[in-house]
């Protein structure tokens, strides 16, 4: 039973794994089914109000990946309208303090001041849009900056950098956590 009511919460986002499928070659089953355990941990975890605020975002950024998004998931923001385009940043700005809770790290938008975490969600966003120019499978692996097209490597080094510099300021903040608890 309760692998039917995992299905339906990301078959309300997608409508059903082989409905995503038709956009997102490179997923599994299993990717679909670790999606699914991530909602249902994060419907346990941010409670009934919070939770339905969280997938609202989502959906923003779901609908967006199945109507923009290559073979691979990801999306070439360049390609989206600037007015949805601006709403999917302002539903990652949303979600970005949910996805680091449930990844087990402090919120990056209570680490960085508000410049830095637009900055952030910038480079994430950066980086996505040049694995889809760049139409990378990152199923593959880590992808690796000398393989991109040149003319990409310079923007995605940087979205990479800055990312790096946050997941760094989460990490340390959360061995700081640790040796304080022993």
């Amino acid at each position: 039973m309760l692998f039917a009511y995992q299905s339906i919460l990301a078959d309300g986002l997608y409508g059903s794994f082989e409905n995503l499928k038709k956009h997102v070659a490179s997923l599994t089953m299993d990717g679909y089914m670790t999606f699914n355990a991530k909602l249902l941990q994060a419907k346990g975890e941010l409670g009934e109000k919070e939770y339905e605020k969280f997938k609202e975002s989502l959906h923003v950024i779901t609908d967006a990946k199945l109507k923009y998004g290559d073979k691979y998931g990801n999306t070439d923001f360049d390609q989206v309208p600037s007015k949805q385009k601006a709403e999917i940043k302002k539903a990652s700005m949303e979600l970005q303090p949910y996805f680091d809770k449930l990844n087990g790290y402090t919120s990056s938008q209570e680490i960085l001041d508000s410049r830095e975490y637009e900055l952030y969600i910038e480079a994430l966003m950066t980086y996505e849009k040049v694995l889809a120019q760049g139409k990378v499978d990152t199923s593959k692996g880590p992808v690796e900056v000398e393989k991109l097209p040149k003319e990409l490597q310079g923007e995605f080094q940087k979205a990479k950098d800055f990312i790096e510099y946050v997941s760094n300021k989460q990490q340390t903040i959360k061995e700081q956590e640790h040796t304080f608890h022993k």
